[in-house]
């Protein structure tokens, strides 16, 4: 996925407008901010490797950034180049006119065809920091005891709450919650045995209280799972969007309230 800032295009038409509508007897001197902005601008747009926008859309621009160079080195003779404060003729101007028109036309063309997207924000969360980083839901202080694994869980779920997929959101912090009590288990107990890999989320916490780990941090996992974890992990329930909202906070809690005991090496 592919982050587009519309403001760009607000500025392509910019440039646009102002090449199309250079006055007659306007000299280089008048236009040279505008030439240096319309190639500057061209240029970045032709070079683009996205297929955000057409092969004839790139091939257009490039036409205008060829148009603005040679106004922008033209001679007088070889090796001799024009004054800046001589007017433009009226070819040249007409060559901007005609290569920003023929832009413009294919330009708009592909911003009808683009899949620009307004995603409102959920509760207090920034909606940049869900989709791209999502791990900052943890503290900074905490995140080092993140593995690959769950981080790329927690993105996942802060990705999906921004896109209105509960259900798949209630999925990865919970996997992400599984993750790192694993990651708890290796810390204060020891390494998992490998037969006991893949223990379900249940056998951890009764396991956990076997082991008389901090009471109030099994207890909400205990909690966790008799009024979350379970009641949802049936293939048939779907998540409503109000419901993800509340476990992410109560995994996010959870998987806090874990790392911190990493932290400070208490079990």
């Amino acid at each position: 996925m592919e982050r587009y800032n519309p403001t760009a295009l607000y500025k392509v038409g910019t440039m646009i407008g102002e090449l199309r509508t250079i006055a007659p007897g306007a000299t280089g001197n008048d236009v040279m901010m505008t030439l240096i902005d319309a190639r500057m601008r061209s240029q970045k747009f032709w070079e683009l490797t996205s297929p955000t926008f057409s092969e004839g859309c790139k091939r257009a621009a490039r036409g205008v950034y060829e148009a603005v160079c040679s106004v922008m080195l033209r001679t007088a003779a070889p090796g001799v180049p024009v004054p800046p404060d001589q007017p433009l003729t009226d070819n040249e101007r007409e060559r901007l006119r005609q290569t920003a028109a023929y832009f413009e036309t294919i330009f708009l063309a592909d911003c009808v065809a683009l899949s620009l997207f307004n995603v409102p924000r959920v509760l207090a969360y920034d909606t940049l920091i869900l989709i791209e980083s999502g791990e900052q839901v943890i503290p900074v202080s905490l995140q080092a005891h993140l593995t690959d694994a769950i981080k790329k869980d927690i993105q996942e779920s802060t990705r999906a709450i921004a896109f209105d997929l509960p259900t798949a959101c209630a999925f990865h912090i919970a996997r992400a919650t599984e993750g790192t009590m694993r990651e708890y288990h290796v810390k204060s107990i020891g390494p998992l045995p490998p037969c006991y890999q893949q223990q379900t989320f249940g056998s951890l916490v009764k396991e956990f209280e076997n082991q008389g780990l901090n009471s109030g941090l099994v207890g909400n996992l205990k909690h966790i799972k008799d009024h979350y974890r379970n009641p949802i992990s049936h293939p048939d329930e779907l998540v409503s969007i109000e419901q993800s909202h509340k476990l992410l906070g109560v995994y996010v809690a959870a998987i806090v309230d874990m790392l911190d005991c990493i932290e400070r090496g208490t079990p």
